[in-house]
């Protein structure tokens, strides 16, 4: 919140509750003058009353559209905090401009008192009355009006279904979670989906919020909603045309939340973009419409951004993306930057010694002075590797606090940067091998150049190299490289794309790297056997596939990242091929029902004992039910020293590794 915007609100907020306690302390003054009260006074008392309340309104409304105003920003920078304060704390917020509205209503009952208009009781009006009343009643009135007493919501459930926020929760747990959270609240009507789906016609007046399992369900009820409400939230199992149809219910809507769960392919992305500029263009009062997307195509993201922006006033962000946490304590910064800046150090140090070492391979060397050199490249060697060791200790850390944080900026820079994190590290071992190299030429070991072996030698060199030994290899030239895949599939980093778009977008970014070996689903699907020394990255829409693909993978990958159609029995064999995993991410479409909770709970537990390495375990949960994430929690934190937490609708089991001293 930047200063305006905080000085404009606490203005607006403190200048509302003023005017709240004015009216506290006034309405004893009037109510005493109802009954004796001249002519020319009760003019003026109504006078009041209407000043009095086009100042509330006046100050209300501006309330609201701060309110507006942070609710946009806080989804932006999801600051989910001062969201929540927003909607749910006492006497901030929504909830004081609802106390405002009732405050209106309390004048204008007041203002009719004074000019003589009686109020007559609901429940004394004949049956009939009361029927024939409410029947008359416009559906928005009718869903305020049952909120006042137990005869007149019976009266109206008889008319029919009439809610101020609808919710509809997505199983029996689900739905009691939901209602010890805002069951005591009578503005939400809370419904399960058996319920819903054998109603009538329900009208909606505010907020409408659906989560269902199935893609029928989400057909059956898409034609039993009306009204006039402003949020949508849906959830689940349903496709976009089902959101375009939600959002075009209502002319007020305001703020849409398509979460996890949206079915579309990559064939309707500008369907459903037409169909969203639509939205924006005929709805002259929404805000906003939040669209969580991980599980969808690379491309989704710049496309609709491309679309919505140069057809419409309104702006794209992605806010995962841009989310800066300031993660890093003062410690940990001071360390960061004293390992990387003397591991940089040594670096440029070794770029200017090394010319002279060669320097002295060209000439004679004393056999008293060769010992020296060698003992000189030892311990420049050693210098480095320690350092080196030292950032990769701390790249480690920062990797499990920006998973937990989700930090995706810092963890981008530390992976992709360059001369930075990872990068930095690589360019470390590289100078490594250099020196290495070097030592081997002052002892006179003389490298004999691969291509010049003869073919049989070559061949069956390649045959007796160990696999771990051949990923290094592979990437030392063509010959290598061809010699190589006769014998096999041999990754640094393996990565299976799910269709051609996938492919090609990945191709893009990583395409450059040898250390990154990227094939179509096909092609992998054809192969006998792959040995993957560093990441394995699958990506594919079918169980079958996945079927297939667990037994062509073997190696000492520490790195696994799975995505779409995969069962937790896939994740759960993949994770124990390698014995030296130490990250793991398994990304939206696990397939994980409630009656297998304990059985993969137990293999996950066991992953962990097992894995001597491993420092955290992400997991992608908002499709699996409610329950998933409190009893995985109890479950690994009880057997194990791993801690979870559930950041972004996600779960994750982490250990902080122990830093080095600097």
């Amino acid at each position: 919140m930047d200063p305006t915007v905080y000085q404009k609100y606490t203005y607006v907020n403190y200048h509302l509750k003023s005017l709240l306690r004015s009216w506290k302390q006034l309405k004893p003054n009037f109510e005493a003058k109802i009954t004796t009260v001249s002519p020319i006074i009760k003019l003026m008392l109504i006078q009041s009353l209407v000043q009095i309340k086009k100042r509330i309104l006046e100050a209300n409304l501006k309330l609201v559209n701060v309110n507006d105003y942070l609710h946009l920003i806080c989804t932006i920078h999801h600051l989910d905090s001062i969201r929540t304060d927003l909607l749910y704390k006492p006497n901030m917020g929504a909830d004081l401009c609802c106390i405002a509205w009732n405050t209106i209503s309390d004048i204008d009952l007041l203002r009719h008192k004074i000019e003589g208009i009686q109020t007559i009781p609901f429940q004394k009006l004949p049956y009939e009355f009361q029927s024939r009343l409410v029947a008359l009643l416009p559906p928005r009135d009718a869903g305020v009006f049952k909120v006042s007493g137990k005869t007149a919501l019976k009266s109206v459930n008889q008319r029919g279904m009439f809610a101020t926020t609808l919710i509809i929760a997505r199983n029996d747990i689900d739905y009691e979670n939901i209602k010890k959270a805002y069951g005591g609240n009578t503005v939400y009507d809370i419904l399960s989906t058996k319920r819903f789906l054998n109603s009538a016609k329900c009208y909606v007046r505010t907020g409408l919020c659906i989560n269902m399992d199935s893609v029928d369900k989400f057909d059956s009820i898409v034609n039993k909603v009306f009204g006039v409400f402003c949020l949508l939230e849906l959830q689940g199992r349903y496709t976009w045309r089902h959101a375009i149809q939600f959002m075009n219910i209502s002319k007020n809507v305001r703020y849409v939340y398509l979460k996890y769960g949206m079915q579309l392919e990559v064939d309707d992305f500008d369907e459903f973009f037409e169909a969203v500029v639509q939205v924006l263009c005929g709805q002259k009062d929404v805000l906003m419409v939040v669209i969580h997307c991980p599980h969808l195509d690379l491309t989704f993201e710049q496309r609709i951004k491309q679309c919505v922006e140069n057809r419409t006033s309104f702006d794209v962000v992605f806010p995962i993306e841009y989310l800066q946490l300031d993660i890093m304590d003062p410690t940990l910064y001071q360390k960061y930057t004293y390992v990387d800046y003397h591991l940089k150090a040594l670096l440029r140090a070794w770029k200017q010694l090394k010319p002279q070492f060669e320097a002295k391979l060209a000439s004679k060397i004393l056999p008293t002075v060769k010992p020296i050199l060698l003992q000189s490249l030892v311990q420049i060697r050693k210098r480095i590797l320690e350092a080196n060791l030292k950032l990769v200790h701390l790249n480690d850390y920062l990797y499990v606090i920006c998973t937990i944080y989700r930090d995706d900026s810092l963890r981008t820079n530390l992976h992709n940067k360059p001369n930075t994190g990872v990068h930095l590290c690589c360019t470390a071992w590289n100078i490594i091998s250099d020196i290495d190299l070097l030592r081997d030429k002052f002892e006179d070991i003389q490298p004999v150049p691969f291509q010049k072996l003869p073919y049989e030698f070559q061949s069956r060199l390649v045959a007796l190299l160990s696999p771990r030994d051949l990923v290094a290899f592979k990437i030392s030239g063509k010959t290598a490289l061809n010699n190589v895949d006769r014998r096999g599939m041999f990754a640094s980093t393996l990565v299976i794309a799910r269709n051609n778009i996938n492919y090609e977008n990945i191709k893009k970014v990583y395409g450059g790297n040898t250390l990154y070996d990227i094939l179509s689903t096909k092609r992998f699907l054809a192969s006998e056997m792959c040995y993957v020394s560093s990441g394995l990255c699958i990506n594919m829409d079918s169980i079958d596939k996945f079927d297939r693909s667990v037994n062509l993978v073997c190696g000492i990958y520490c790195l696994i990242e799975l995505q779409g159609q995969y069962t937790w029995r896939h994740a759960i064999h993949l994770m124990n091929t390698s014995k030296n995993v130490r990250y793991v991410c398994l990304k939206y479409g696990m397939q994980l029902e409630v009656d297998n909770f304990e059985e993969f709970f137990e293999a996950v537990v066991k992953f962990l004992g097992q894995q001597k390495d491993v420092l955290v375990l992400d997991i992608h949960c908002p499709h699996l039910d409610v329950t998933f994430e409190q009893r995985m929690k109890a479950y690994v934190e009880d057997r194990t020293n791993f801690d979870v937490i559930f950041p972004l609708d996600c779960l994750v089991i982490y250990k902080l590794p122990k830093l080095c001293s600097a």
